[in-house]
């Protein structure tokens, strides 16, 4: 589906209320049963987004562009978190396997 935005509203202003969580209740509510595999210009039609000010768009993508960033930060900084963890978890693991370190008496006896 092809739309075209009036000039009182940005296009990417537009895909980020298609994007967001009130508009997928929106359709939610609005389709009939359990899924809605296409989204047709009626159900469309019925969508209710709020238009504010262009300029007031534009500070709402800016804000939305910043925590986008935060995110791919935080997850950039989990991912490389995660590969270290992986690796000292190895190199541990191949210690304690080759005698390098004695973890004899670190787990509790099994009790019996």
């Amino acid at each position: 589906m092809r739309l075209r935005c009036s000039t009182a509203v940005k296009a990417e202003y537009l895909v980020a209320m298609l994007r967001s969580i009130v508009v997928f209740e929106q359709f939610s509510l609005l389709s009939r049963g359990g899924t809605m595999d296409v989204i047709n210009i009626g159900i469309l039609n019925e969508i209710i987004l709020p238009v504010p000010k262009m300029d007031e768009q534009e500070r709402i993508l800016s804000f939305i562009d910043n925590e986008i960033a935060k995110l791919d930060e935080l997850t950039t900084e989990a991912n490389r978190a995660i590969e270290l963890l992986k690796e000292r978890r190895t190199a541990l693991i191949s210690a304690a396997v080759t005698g390098k370190i004695d973890v004899r008496g670190l787990a509790p006896a099994p009790q019996t």
